[in-house]
């Protein structure tokens, strides 16, 4: 009956497939011993040679480049940059030669032949996208070579992710490159890729916003290594920038990590690149002060905030702002010279000092919260109130 289910039909297949492997191996077994000893022999001499002079012919080639190059004004570093990149890649062209030329002496059979062919053109494959990744580590110094002289700004961090996603399209190039000798038509296996890109990318949507916030932030270029920033009231000195994260310091030496993508959609304040920073206070005096002490109070401190040299002299406001509950009120408002936190602290002492200075030299007194009762009458005498 047709469909009917035979008992240990899988398992025939499956001896039947071990079957023909088996035989396949044997035809190519047969087929390998039957090549002349000689042969043999010299092929292994061939190996042992390409092994041993790789570095020698690599050498020499060198030598030649630089005989070449250097004679017509070329750089000597940007030659060393090239035998950097090429060396090691040489060295296995060189064996890869030597592999070939054995395949040719052998004189091997279609199968095998075949096989050999696969692997010299796999190996010279590699070679070349070998160089190509040891060419990405110039990238770093030529960009920063060129950017230096613009108005450009590339920092280290920019620099390296750069390299990172260069070697990673260099290597999946070469990996689907060598894929294709052995296997043959990779499309459908790229389209299967795609789909289990997809479903990777929906399960890592997280993950995807916080490399794009890193991208964003590194060309923006909003802040580097060591300066002092602040994002949405936190504040600390940058640490690190990851792919996912960026760390910071706290003035208590706490670390904060802040997700790249909440960098990309925040406001970041960079208190290391302002060049002042403005110091506002205000000062309160009794109510017994009059007018004519309060304008002369008022000119004096003016004219010491004008008169020194360790704060800026655009920006400075005096005024009497207006009447506390228990103080007469004056704003003032300076710049430092510099936009560091320290000298914004010392150029308020400083101020301070002098202010007090000043209303101890005029007589006169700070004002501090108090509250003043007037009673309008007295209960009499007798009245029974205790």
């Amino acid at each position: 009956m047709k469909g009917r289910f035979r008992p240990g039909g899988s398992k025939n297949t499956g001896m039947n497939i071990f079957s023909k492997l088996t035989e396949k191996a044997e035809e190519l077994l047969e087929s390998f011993l039957t090549i002349d000893l000689w042969r043999l022999l010299l092929c292994v001499v061939i190996i042992i040679a390409a092994l041993l002079l790789k570095s020698f012919i690599s050498k020499c080639l060198f030598r030649f480049i630089k005989k070449r190059l250097t004679g017509k004004g070329r750089a000597e570093a940007v030659i060393d940059e090239l035998i950097d990149i090429i060396d090691r890649p040489i060295r296995l062209v060189v064996v890869t030669a030597g592999i070939s030329l054995c395949g040719s002496i052998l004189r091997l059979p279609d199968a095998l032949r075949g096989i050999v062919t696969r692997t010299v053109t796999s190996l010279l494959l590699i070679a070349v996208f070998w160089a190509l990744l040891n060419a990405t580590v110039c990238v770093k110094g030529a960009l920063e070579r060129i950017t230096s002289r613009t108005a450009a700004h590339l920092d280290n961090i920019a620099a390296s992710y750069i390299v990172i996603a260069l070697k990673a399209v260099i290597g999946i190039l070469g990996a689907l490159s060598v894929l294709q000798i052995w296997v043959g038509d990779i499309t459908s296996l790229i389209a299967g890729l795609s789909i289990g890109g997809v479903a990777f990318a929906l399960a890592a949507q997280d993950t995807a916003a916080n490399l794009f916030g890193s991208i964003t932030v590194m060309l923006d270029h909003p802040f580097e290594l060591g300066e002092y920033i602040e994002i949405d009231g936190v504040a600390g000195t940058v640490e690190r920038m990851g792919l996912r994260s960026t760390r910071l310091r706290a003035p208590d030496q706490s670390l904060i990590i802040i997700p790249n993508k909440t960098m990309s959609s925040s406001n970041i304040v960079n208190w290391t690149k302002i060049d002042r920073r403005r110091v506002d206070m205000t000062i309160g005096v009794t109510y017994s002060t009059t007018s004519a002490q309060l304008r002369e109070l008022v000119e004096r401190i003016k004219a010491m905030l004008e008169s020194r040299d360790d704060i800026r002299h655009e920006g400075i406001i005096v005024s009497f702002s207006e009447f506390g509950a228990s103080s007469l009120d004056i704003m003032i408002r300076f710049y430092t010279l510099t936009g560091a936190l320290t000298d914004s602290i010392a150029s308020r002492e400083r101020v301070n000092f002098a202010i007090m200075d000043i209303v101890t030299d005029m007589g006169l007194s700070f004002a501090f919260p108090s509250q003043s009762v007037y009673v309008e009458s007295l209960p009499a005498s007798g009245t029974g109130v205790n």
